[in-house]
């Protein structure tokens, strides 16, 4: 006759033999064509860095950052650059800064929530700071980004607003009517 006790490390050999095969088959599953990654570790990217050409798709590789930076990313209007979550939800949270996602100086791009198809918002993004000086914004595009979509992003407890979408005036003008349009 076999104990209990013999029988507790069978089963949680089985148990954890069927959570690994269902966590190595969803990875396997999802194939998120990616030509580019922003990995977990790192908060921010520039195009150049990255070496990001025109119809790219640049993965945003999922779980929790304090933030993300997206500066430079240039694609064309027939061949967006593609901005996408990989690997579930990518959750952003931060109350010192003031921005969850800041996008600046890029042009048609398409950021996007729907990597996991399992997951409606692939982006979760809170800034909730406040304070005298500036407050938290979820999404702010700015200095001179243009021809964009974002889609499929949940922005809650910010301090200001869940997007602020803008480009400042600039005393060379670059940023007037005429010489810009966002």
């Amino acid at each position: 006759m076999v104990s209990f006790r013999a029988r507790t490390p069978s089963l949680t050999f089985l148990s954890s033999l069927a959570l690994t095969m269902s966590v190595a088959t969803r990875g396997a599953a999802q194939d998120c064509q990616c030509d580019h990654t922003i990995p977990l570790g790192q908060d921010g990217a520039t195009g150049a860095d990255l070496g990001v050409q025109p119809g790219d798709v640049v993965c945003v590789e999922a779980g929790e950052r304090p933030f993300l930076t997206i500066d430079d990313f240039t694609g064309t209007e027939s061949a967006p650059i593609t901005i996408i979550n990989c690997g579930g939800q990518v959750r952003i949270a931060n109350s010192d800064r003031g921005y969850g996602i800041r996008i600046n100086g890029s042009s048609f791009f398409h950021l996007t929530g729907t990597g996991d198809p399992e997951i409606r918002f692939g982006f979760d993004v809170s800034a909730s700071r406040t304070g005298p000086d500036y407050a938290g914004s979820g999404v702010p595009v700015g200095s001179l980004s243009t021809d964009y979509e974002l889609d499929h992003l949940e922005i809650h407890h910010t301090g200001f607003a869940g997007f602020v979408l803008k480009t400042e005036s600039r005393c060379d003008g670059s940023a007037n009517l005429g010489n810009f349009v966002q």
